[in-house]
């Protein structure tokens, strides 16, 4: 876990020093951000996407700001409900607040109905509440659980009746990675996976 803080951090003043170069206090405020959005995770890794921050912030700064943040968010494999913004705002300190929006698709199951994935921690099953709704009988109703994580993408079972396979090998609740092109099947319903973010 302290690896991981490490790294962490090194990719955040790493990604700050790139835009701000002779102004530390930016990096800081990215590390507090990241912070802050740590102990705001719930159990299912949602944090809020939402971050104001006091007006004092240049609005020059905010592009790093939310480039920082977004890599915090995918090498952490927590969950967001849409696009981080950074808003100046009449602010001391930096609040945060969970706001629904678009998300571009960062992968696609082609297969039955071609699903896309926009959630990163995205549910998938067959209950019109799943992130993912693939609406097959052998499908159960929250099914399975793909996120990306670090640079890798990862898929869990999430106890259901049919099982989940990737590339032929049974998935339990221990995190198996999907590569791109994989084959993945939920119950018999089979797709191949294809990554649309660039990684």
């Amino acid at each position: 876990m302290r690896q991981l803080e490490r790294r962490l951090e090194a990719v955040l003043e790493r990604t700050a020093n790139q835009f701000f170069r002779g102004t530390p206090h930016v990096a800081e405020l990215a590390g507090s951000i990241v912070r802050v959005l740590d102990l705001s995770v719930d159990s299912d890794g949602l944090v809020p996407n939402r971050i104001l921050v006091p007006e004092t912030v240049s609005v020059e700064s905010v592009p790093a700001l939310e480039e920082a943040i977004n890599t915090a968010i995918l090498e952490r494999g927590w969950r967001i409900e849409g696009p981080v913004t950074v808003v100046p705002s009449n602010t001391r300190a930096v609040s945060v607040v969970v706001e629904r929006g678009p998300l571009h698709p960062w992968g696609t199951l082609h297969g039955p109905g071609e699903p896309q994935l926009r959630l990163n921690r995205s549910i998938i099953g067959r209950s019109s509440t799943a992130d993912v709704v693939i609406d097959q009988p052998s499908v159960s109703r929250t099914h399975a659980r793909m996120w990306r994580q670090d640079e890798r993408v990862l898929c869990v079972d999430l106890g259901s009746s049919n099982g989940t396979t990737v590339d032929g090998k049974a998935v339990g609740s221990t995190p198996v990675e999907v590569e791109h092109g994989s084959s993945i099947q939920f119950g018999t319903a089979r797709f191949r996976f294809e990554r649309s973010d660039g990684a």
